[in-house]
Formats: structure tokens, sequence, C-alpha cells
């Protein structure tokens, strides 16, 4: 019997895999697995954003080295509860449509 695997196939299986381990890490560990040390000068500057201090680190500085993107999603998730949770969501949908986006270009 030959079964045709078609990208939706492949996109539905790739999202229900990331969904699936996201909920066993959720439930049965720490979140703090997700945190690298880099992790506080993500947040902070958007932290600082909504509280209407600019896009500042801690020590007063600027924050020039990376572009806001990242750190928006970040402050959307903060602003909605629980960064790690809403950030790995919307990390889960960017990269299920991202391997669209690839199958699509090659």
């Amino acid at each position: 019997m030959y079964f045709k695997i078609s990208i939706y196939h492949i996109l539905i299986f790739s999202f229900l895999l990331k969904i699936c381990l996201f909920v066993y890490i959720y439930f049965t560990n720490d979140l703090s697995i997700f945190y690298r040390p880099d992790t506080p000068s993500y947040l902070q500057p958007i932290i600082n954003v909504i509280n209407g201090n600019g896009y500042i680190l801690d020590n007063g500085q600027y924050e020039t080295s990376r572009p806001p993107g990242y750190p928006l999603v970040l402050g959307l998730s903060y602003l909605l509860g629980n960064i790690e949770a809403i950030t790995i969501i919307i990390q889960i949908i960017v990269t299920t449509i991202a391997i669209y986006y690839v199958y699509k270009l090659s």
C-alpha cells in the first residue's frame, strides 16, 4: 500500500511533536531549563519599555547590540503573564511556519 506524505502531514507532525515535548517538559520539570545566562539581558530591556523607562539595561545603558524583535515577543509574553509558556508557543508556531516556507522555497 502506497501512502503519499504531503507537506501538511509533516507540518502537523512537527507541530504536534513540539507541542508534546513542551507539555511534557512543562508538567514534569522546572521551566528554568529554558533559561540561559543571557536571558536577563533579553528580558530586562523589554520590561523597562513596558514600565516606561526605555529600552535600557539595569545599568542604565541603552541596549544597542540586538534588534528589539525577539524582546518584543518576550514583552507580549510578559504582558500576558507567563513568559516561558507563551514565548515557547509563539516559537513553535513560527518554526512550523518556517518549515512550510523552507519547503516552498526548496
